[in-house]
């Protein structure tokens, strides 16, 4: 059985390059006016593996006031989705809540679909190179995911909008906490404060030409700007309705289809270092290990021959060169009318993160308005605001990466639709009570971390679940939390009733109250519901020789031995074992083992083990 972990926080890179935070927490639900950062707030829900740079946290506060030329707090971050598939799937979550939160924080969240990319696939994760997709597979992909982000985002805000007494209330203007955080106190100590950060940040951004030919300027500081209707359509599809929660849709297929193989190698692959491109993990873990010239060659000539040309092993080239398509990306993305600064990716995406990071960094510094920068800062002094280190100029980097953990399953496999283990977001590849019966599964070491993770509840409301939870484990009072909260986020309220309802049917005994209809609705579109044709397909029939022909096991035999050893249930009460010989034990069914009013189709349940269920619907 699969089970979902988040995996262990390692950080995936070593050195000064990137700074890995351990942001404080606390345990209780703050005050509207007490609300926490926006990375204390998903550092408590296990939403943060690793930040490339510690100012990402002056980068997403406010100034104490609201003084002239002071930066916006709205930003703009984003993440990737890879349209390999027809259908996202559980190991998409994280990301999705990601910028959710975000979102909610007032900033700009941007999911944007690898329309372009998608034709190559990301080799980060991986040990085998990804099947070509062709274009009118990749076109259907890319059509059916950003129709799935769209109802995600459509009923996360209705979710919100209905869950006011559940969810925090989002800031209008600001995300900043009213009070600093002992993380904020201690950067104000050690580095002479955010708002040293931020008005260095203003220097370093103020003047910056980049993103000059976008159709209009960058807010200093990327910051997200209100912007008028014509100019705000080319920011993206919205994905929500409302202002207070602003995501959009963009396709990177829209500025790679226009570009050139030379102009690319120009802009990009000028700035792209061999040396660093080799040292990604996703790049190690798929290279040839080292053998003597003359083995190697014998290796390779072997392979050639077996394979028609196709090397078994190894990094082709179009793996090699994706970070550089990702790094493009966030490039883009950062100089043009989306402003954006911050990259959110799972933790085996940070060297992609990186490689854009990177790019950003090296084009500024290229640019004609860093060479003035250089010039004027050499015959000028600097503000003491963007010297707070004794005199020294405060670098302010222009671009961020935020890494979230993986979803594995508990042998720590990655989780996803590549390891043949995904659990789809759409109920035409997985029934709404297969997905939440999913997340009822989880075990009483997950069903806390998956709770801060995949749902909007309050921090201080997962505790107080988990605590009544610890009181009385056997009713899996979190668990049940955890399912219906994950399946009205994804799926709607609609879909959580009828799973609901779905796992009353299957696991409990009195049911007399239930309604038929109710039923089939629950169970329509799965294997488990069967409607006979008659009365007569079950009156006076043998119960194994029906289980067997409703598909609940294999044979008849089957059914007799489960009989026999007392694990085939009806209404979900086990059937007494006939003190016969399996061979010739006969149990038959009556009108009285149906549940329902007579005068009206009924049904009844049958059932082997603990998971094989059969909803058996019989007409009047």
């Amino acid at each position: 059985m699969l089970r979902l972990s988040l995996a262990s926080r390692r950080s995936p890179l070593r050195g000064s390059s990137l700074l890995r935070r351990h942001l404080s927490t606390t345990s209780s639900r703050p005050s509207s006016d007490q609300r926490p950062h926006l990375l204390d707030e998903l550092t408590q829900r296990g939403l943060v593996q690793s930040i490339t740079s510690r100012s990402l946290r002056a980068h997403l506060s406010a100034p104490s006031s609201e003084a002239q030329n002071a930066l916006s707090v709205k930003r703009t971050v984003y993440s990737g989705v890879d349209p390999s598939a027809r259908s996202l799937h559980v190991g998409n979550l994280l990301p999705l809540m990601a910028l959710l939160h975000f979102a909610r924080y007032g900033h700009r969240s941007l999911a944007l679909i690898g329309g372009a990319t998608g034709s190559i696939g990301d080799p980060s994760g991986r040990s085998t190179e990804r099947s070509a997709l062709d274009k009118a597979e990749l076109d259907r992909n890319v059509a059916s995911i950003s129709n799935q982000l769209r109802e995600f985002f459509g009923r996360a805000q209705e979710y919100i909008e209905r869950r006011q007494d559940l969810v925090e209330p989002s800031s209008s203007s600001s995300a900043r906490a009213a009070t600093p955080t002992p993380m904020e106190a201690a950067a104000q100590s050690a580095d002479g404060g955010i708002e040293a950060e931020l008005a260095a940040e203003r220097a370093f951004c103020a003047s910056s030409t980049e993103g000059a030919s976008a159709p209009f300027p960058p807010a200093p500081g990327n910051a997200a700007v209100d912007v008028p209707q014509a100019e705000d359509a080319a920011l993206g599809d919205r994905l929500t309705t409302t202002p207070a929660l602003d995501v959009r849709l963009v396709n990177n297929l829209s500025w790679f289809s226009g570009l050139g193989v030379l102009e690319f190698l120009g802009t990009v692959g000028r700035h792209a270092r061999i040396q660093t491109m080799m040292s990604r993990d996703s790049v190690k873990s798929r290279l040839v290990p080292p053998r003597s010239a003359a083995s190697e060659g014998e290796a390779a000539a072997e392979t050639d021959e077996a394979n028609g040309d196709a090397l078994a092993v190894g990094l082709s080239f179009t793996e090699f060169s994706y970070q550089l398509l990702q790094a493009y990306d966030f490039s883009v993305l950062h100089s043009g009318a989306w402003n954006c600064s911050i990259q959110i990716g799972g933790s085996d995406q940070m060297g992609n993160i990186m490689a854009g990071v990177d790019l950003i960094r090296r084009l500024k510094a290229a640019s004609p308005a860093a060479a003035q920068l250089a010039a004027s800062s050499s015959s000028s002094s600097p503000t003491s605001a963007a010297k707070p280190h004794g005199g020294q100029e405060k670098y302010v980097d222009p671009a961020y990466g935020l890494t979230l953990p993986l979803l594995t399953t508990s042998s720590g496999a990655k989780f996803g639709k590549s390891a043949g283990n995904a659990i789809w977001l759409s109920p035409s590849l997985l029934s709404d009570f297969e997905f939440y019966q999913f997340f009822l599964r989880s075990r009483d070491d997950e069903v806390e971390k998956y709770l801060l993770a995949l749902t909007l509840l309050p921090v201080g409301t997962v505790r107080q679940v988990m605590g009544e939870h610890a009181a009385d484990r056997k009713r899996r009072g979190a668990q049940r939390k955890l399912a219906g909260e994950v399946t009205e986020l994804v799926r709607g309220v609609e879909a959580r009733k009828r799973a609901e309802m779905a796992t009353r049917v299957m696991f409990e005994t009195d049911l007399r109250d239930v309604d038929v209809d109710e039923v089939v609705e629950a169970f329509r579109g799965t294997q488990v519901l069967v409607e006979l044709g008659s009365r007569d397909e079950w009156v006076g029939e043998d119960v194994t020789k029906l289980a067997a022909k409703v598909g609940l096991v294999k044979s008849r035999a089957d059914a007799k031995r489960a009989l026999s050893s007392g694990g085939l249930y009806l209404n979900n009460v086990a059937l007494p074992s006939s003190s016969k010989s399996p061979s010739s034990g006969i149990t038959t069914l009556d009108p009285a083992d149906l549940l329902g009013p007579p005068s009206a189709r009924q049904f009844a349940i049958l059932r082997v083990g603990k998971t094989e269920h059969r909803v058996v619907v019989v007409p009047s």
